[in-house]
């Protein structure tokens, strides 16, 4: 957090311990994160400024396409006519109607706003996933957000609209994460049936099985993705064999994937397309 000038630790000796200065006249510790980052650069801005955009997403713990680095802008918005702050570290905005909310004390844009905001700026993949993420949260200022809540933040004439409508068209709040949201858009892709998505397994005699990421029920098919603590945690990697050989043993089949089927699919693709079309 930042350090007044005479207190017992001297800027001078949390320099050499690694702080750094996000933006002029402030100085942070090394091991501070996102939030006190942007809770100190408030701090010393004026008072109407308010957390959007990027930082707000992060505040709300939406899944943006690379990790926090203390190097990312720190991004507020202010309404027109005041003029964005212009100073190292921090990305100014303009916004009309700006919706603000405190979360972890902190004033930032509403949820659906701050997804109108960054339908602009990311990329149709990210987008979907951010979208996954936001759909069926309540909102104080929105109220539970659907896809029609959704649409209705958008600011006409934006040049971001288009992507955000078919974002809106193929999200589905059921997605667990970013990556299982990514895999669903990269297998559409390939022109298969839509997928149901974290549904529940029943047996012939409706007991539960499992719950799948994507499921083809008409094929038998699911495909699962499996994060890295799927490898490292050695209880969630025998959960996994056994939930499988469980699920095949009902004559599902089983396609399991990762963060590099989705970097690099033509396997993945040539399995799938293999037995949905098999089935």
């Amino acid at each position: 957090m930042p350090t007044p000038d005479g207190c017992t630790t001297t800027r001078e000796a949390l320099r050499e311990a690694g702080a750094w200065s996000p933006t002029q006249g402030l100085l942070v510790r090394a091991a501070e994160g996102h939030a006190d980052v942007a809770r100190a650069v408030l701090g010393v801005l004026p008072a109407h400024c308010v957390l959007s955009h990027h930082s707000a997403a992060r505040i709300h713990g939406l899944p943006l396409p690379r990790p926090w680095t203390p190097h990312e802008p720190v991004h507020v918005s202010v309404e027109p006519p005041r003029v964005p702050p212009r100073r190292r570290g921090v990305k100014g905005h303009k916004a009309r109607g700006l919706e603000v909310v405190t979360v972890a004390g902190l004033r930032c844009t509403a949820l659906a706003q701050t997804w109108a905001h960054l339908a602009g700026s990311l990329g149709d993949a990210d987008l979907v996933a951010l979208t996954d993420a936001v759909l069926g949260l309540h909102c104080p200022v929105d109220g539970l957000l659907s896809q029609e809540v959704l649409a209705g933040r958008l600011r006409p004439g934006v040049a971001g609209n288009p992507r955000a409508l078919r974002a809106l068209a193929v999200a589905d709040g059921g997605a667990a994460s970013a990556p299982e949201s990514r895999l669903r858009l990269l297998v559409l892709s390939w022109g298969v049936p839509a997928p149901a998505v974290n549904a529940h397994i029943l047996d012939e005699d409706g007991q539960w099985l499992a719950t799948g990421d994507l499921v083809w029920f008409e094929q038998k098919v699911v495909v699962e993705y499996e994060g890295d603590h799927h490898r490292t945690d050695r209880r969630q990697w025998q959960h996994d064999i056994a939930r499988v050989r469980f699920l095949e043993a009902a004559g599902w089949t089983v396609i399991r994937a990762t963060a590099q089927d989705l970097r690099r699919p033509a396997q993945l693709r040539e399995a799938l397309l293999a037995r949905l079309s098999a089935a």
